[in-house]
C-alpha cells in the first residue's frame, strides 16, 4: 500500500535539502533502507515461524515484558498516532480542493475544521472496523482500487506530457535549505 506520505513531505524534504537530485537521492536511500528491513523480517519469519510477528519475535529473543512492552507501546501510542497523522494528512490534501477550502478555517476558538474532521474520519473507520470486518475489507479493497486507478493516470499524464519536460528541471535548487548531512536525514525521516 503506498502511504499518504508521497503526497506531503516532498515540499518539506525539498526545503531540508535545497535540491531536487538530493531529494531523488533520499527516496532512493529510504527505498533501500525499507526493503532490507523487510527482509530481515523475511529472515526471521523463516527462521522462526511464529503466530504472533513481532510479538512472538521479541518474546522469544528478549523475554515476556519486552513483548509486552512493544504490544503495549504499538497498541497505545505507535498505531494511534499512526492512523491520526493518515486522517490528518487526507485533509490536508482535501484543503487544496476549493470545495473543502473551509477545512482551514476555525471552527471553535483554535480548533480547525480540518481537526475536526479528522476526528471524525478516524471515528468513521474504527466504528466500520468494530461494526463489520467484511466491510471494512470491501471498503479497503475499494480505496486501494481507487488509488492504483490514481495511479495510473498520473503516470499516463506524465508521460503524455513527457515532450514539455526537460533534464534541467532536476537543477531546481531551493536557497533556504537546511542542506547538508543534517538536511538529508531530515528528508530521510520524512521518506521513511
Amino acid at each position: 500500500m503506498i502511504g499518504s506520505g508521497i503526497f506531503l513531505v516532498p515540499r518539506d524534504m525539498m526545503a531540508a535539502t535545497g535540491r531536487v537530485t538530493t531529494v531523488c537521492a533520499v527516496w532512493i536511500v529510504g527505498g533501500l533502507l525499507s526493503l532490507f528491513g523487510a527482509m530481515s523480517y523475511a529472515e526471521v519469519a523463516a527462521m522462526r515461524p511464529r503466530v504472533g510477528g513481532e510479538y512472538a519475535f521479541l518474546r522469544e529473543a528478549y523475554g515476556d515484558l519486552t513483548a509486552f512492552l512493544y504490544t503495549w507501546t504499538w497498541t497505545t501510542i505507535a498505531k494511534p498516532a499512526s492512523i491520526a497523522t493518515i486522517a490528518a494528512g487526507l485533509m490536508r490534501v482535501l484543503a487544496n480542493f476549493a470545495a473543502f477550502g473551509f477545512l482551514e478555517r476555525p471552527a471553535f476558538g483554535h480548533l480547525l475544521w480540518e481537526q475536526i474532521a479528522a476526528i471524525a474520519a478516524t471515528w468513521i473507520i474504527t466504528g466500520l472496523n468494530i461494526v463489520s470486518t467484511r466491510e471494512s475489507a470491501n471498503l479497503q479493497a475499494l480505496l486501494t482500487w481507487l488509488k492504483i486507478a490514481l495511479i495510473v493516470v498520473i503516470a499516463a499524464v506524465c508521460f503524455a506530457s513527457l515532450q514539455h519536460g526537460a533534464l534541467h528541471n532536476l537543477a531546481t535548487t531551493y536557497a533556504g535549505a537546511r542542506g547538508g548531512i543534517a538536511g538529508f536525514m531530515t528528508a530521510l525521516v520524512a521518506a521513511l
